[in-house]
């Protein structure tokens, strides 16, 4: 009895892995429909340690022709089997539901199984649910279509979780704009909806900071007179959402704690513009005001923005002071000297003299405005308001100041090495005139991006 356990057990082994080497490795169609000609259940057959049949692998693997072909040859006698959960709840419905090529396969399956439809994952979520998470348009637009067939009572339990949060909330949270305009035309009541916190469509882009969302909502004019009146479980209105992030979020583009900060701030100011003005004074359970919320919430990136400004204003001060301190000393030391007779500059009547001059003039007077501008920053009191406008504004102009008075002096040099080697090859004149902006294209391509992320920002 005991020999012919570990035969079967051994036997077992031996088709699941002839199996999964078919499927996942050596990708042999024709090897796993044979496979599964022999093995109990056909392709609904457990072949994982995680209870995922042969189609569960095979729809995961997203090889859609195998998983028709396996549909096709199917034995009803096992059709009621169609409805297997793996140990995450997914049925074969679930995992289609992520791909978008895999419509046929999905069309097939409800043919066979219209219970699939409504069956839920371990996360509570129906295919349907699982297709707005991944973001998947072209499938959830089907499935969708199925639902939407349904009256009202019926249709409510396919776009909730368990736990509530709908459709519309969950592709939010996963960040897919295209999935949540999809819903709007297939199921527009979902505006409405609320989680199981009390927060409508407009809480949970605020708190996801998904402006595109935020400003689709916004556009319906009569469903807003309502939205922005909500306050959800914990006392928090539109306004108090500024200063509650997801613990995980990270801003989109990787800049300075206080080009982020300006961002929350005009986030904040966009917020402010839609809500109910009584509202700016409303105290949440935990008794902030939204002000107050916002500020408490950002006291840390406060923090650290007044360092990164300290330092990088500290460093471009140094920089500054080194151009007009050579500015300043080109302007005594004229290229060619000067005439023992009458003192004037030898070179003073050649075209490039006046180049010189003015360049190294204009350096001078950039390189002091950035010094001045700077230091303006240094000297700041570095309060919350003045991180939306005035900080990051001076900071911009700094840098301007500062990439004037570079390339102005590296234009000063070029004409000092032109006036030098006036009787010089062309090629050469034009070579060295080159060599000289190669450090005003290194500082251009270093803050730049920086430069232009501020002229958006404004």
């Amino acid at each position: 009895m005991m020999r012919s356990v570990i035969e079967d057990t051994g036997s077992k082994h031996k088709i699941n892995a002839e199996l999964y080497n078919a499927l996942l490795i050596r990708e042999d169609e024709q090897k796993v429909i044979e496979l599964c000609r022999k093995v109990p259940d056909h392709a609904l057959y457990i072949l994982t340690i995680h209870d995922d049949t042969v189609m569960h692998m095979a729809t995961y693997s997203k090889k859609s022709n195998l998983v028709l072909q396996l549909l096709d040859e199917l034995p009803d006698q096992y059709l009621d089997k169609m409805t297997r959960q793996n140990q995450a709840g997914n049925t074969i419905l679930h995992e289609t539901a992520t791909s978008n090529h895999a419509i046929p396969v999905a069309e097939k399956l409800l043919k066979k199984a219209p219970g699939l439809l409504g069956m839920r994952n371990n996360n509570g979520e129906t295919a349907l649910l699982r297709a707005a998470r991944y973001g998947k348009g072209d499938i959830f637009n089907f499935l969708a279509g199925r639902v939407s067939g349904y009256d009202l009572g019926t249709k409510l339990p396919f776009l909730h979780r368990n736990d509530k949060t709908n459709v519309l909330h969950i592709a939010i949270l996963s960040q897919h704009f295209e999935i949540v305009k999809e819903i709007f035309n297939v199921y527009p009541q979902a505006v409405e909806h609320i989680d199981d916190e009390g927060r409508n469509i407009l809480h949970v882009a605020i708190k996801y900071r998904q402006l595109e969302i935020f400003e689709l909502v916004i556009q319906m004019e009569v469903p807003m007179r309502r939205l922005v009146r909500k306050i959800d479980n914990g006392g928090n209105t539109l306004l108090h959402m500024t200063g509650i992030k997801r613990s995980d979020y990270v801003p989109e583009k990787m800049e300075g704690p206080a080009l982020v900060l300006q961002e929350e701030l005009l986030w904040y100011e966009r917020v402010e513009e839609v809500s109910m003005p009584h509202f700016r004074n409303h105290q949440n359970n935990m008794g902030f005001t939204p002000e107050e919320l916002f500020a408490t919430a950002n006291n840390e990136l406060r923090a650290q923005s007044k360092e990164w400004l300290i330092h990088t204003a500290e460093g471009c001060s140094v920089v500054a002071v080194l151009i007009a301190t050579v500015a300043f000393a080109a302007a005594y030391t004229v290229p060619g000297g000067a005439n023992e007779e009458t003192g004037y500059p030898i070179l003073l009547r050649h075209p490039f003299f006046v180049t010189f001059t003015v360049s190294d003039v204009l350096s001078l007077t950039f390189s002091l405005a950035a010094v001045v501008t700077f230091l303006s920053i240094l000297s700041s009191p570095f309060r919350l308001q003045d991180f939306k406008q005035s900080l990051p504004n001076k900071l911009t102009m700094g840098f301007a100041f500062l990439f004037l008075s570079v390339c102005l002096m590296m234009v000063a040099f070029a004409a000092t090495i032109l006036l030098m080697i006036k009787n010089k090859e062309h090629w050469a004149k034009v070579l060295l005139y080159t060599c000289s902006f190669i450090p005003v294209g290194i500082f251009a391509l270093s803050y730049f991006p920086i430069y232009i992320t501020k002229s958006i920002a404004r």
